[in-house]
Formats: C-alpha cells, sequence, structure tokens
C-alpha cells in the first residue's frame, strides 16, 4: 500500500497534470471491485465536470470536481490505489493494460487510466 508521502506525491503530479482539464466521458470496466457505488452514479458524477484540482486526503487521491456548466455545482472523486492500484495519465492509442477498471477520457485529448491487477483499490 502507498505510505502517504507516496500518495501526496502522485496528487502534486496529477494536479500539476491535469488540473483545469474536463471529463469528457468515463469507461469503467466488468469487475465490480474497484467500484463503492454503481457504474451509473460513478459517470453520472464524473461526465462533462472540470478537474479544479487534485490532492491527497490521507490515503486518498481526492479529484476537486466542478460542473463545465453554469449550475456550479461541485462535487468530489475519491480513489484509494490499496496496494498495487496506479493513475496513469496515457495517450488514447497507447496499449491499455489488462487490469484496467476505469478510463477517463479529458477534453485534451488524454486518458486517465486506474490500472489495479490485484483490485484492492477503490473508486467511490
Amino acid at each position: 500500500m502507498p505510505e502517504l508521502p507516496e500518495v501526496e506525491t502522485i496528487a502534486r503530479g496529477l494536479n500539476q497534470r491535469i488540473a483545469g482539464d474536463v471529463i469528457e466521458s468515463i469507461w469503467l470496466g466488468p469487475k465490480p471491485e474497484p467500484l463503492k457505488s454503481s457504474p451509473n452514479e460513478i459517470a453520472a458524477a464524473l461526465e462533462s465536470r472540470k478537474i479544479s484540482g487534485v490532492r491527497r486526503s490521507g490515503k486518498h487521491i481526492v479529484f476537486d470536481l466542478e460542473s463545465s456548466g453554469n449550475d456550479g455545482i461541485a462535487t468530489q472523486w475519491i480513489v484509494h490505489l490499496g496496494m498495487t492500484g496506479s493513475l496513469l495519465i496515457c495517450s488514447p492509442d497507447a496499449e491499455r493494460e489488462k487490469h484496467t477498471h476505469a478510463v477517463a477520457q479529458l477534453a485534451s485529448g488524454r486518458e486517465l487510466r486506474f490500472v489495479d491487477p490485484r483490485r484492492f483499490g477503490h473508486l467511490i
């Protein structure tokens, strides 16, 4: 399991690279273990949301999201990496790893992928 300094480093790196980007769509894999909400709820909460920032809270990575429209509704996406999870920023043409459980298509043309071979991580 990543320790606090590692989670902090990951959150800061993500914040530098994707803060201000918009999640256009989300793909969730068929395995239910990483999901702590229904796939429909997760997709509805994330799609068309601007990532205003990424930070660490305990061992969780928190994506602060705001609506890209004018409704002003803010929300959060919380990710726990578990023992083997990772968040990767990739080009859409990059080969998708076998244990990819979520892919967020970003307006910048990149993808944010959650990969976890042992499925101990969580998407909340």
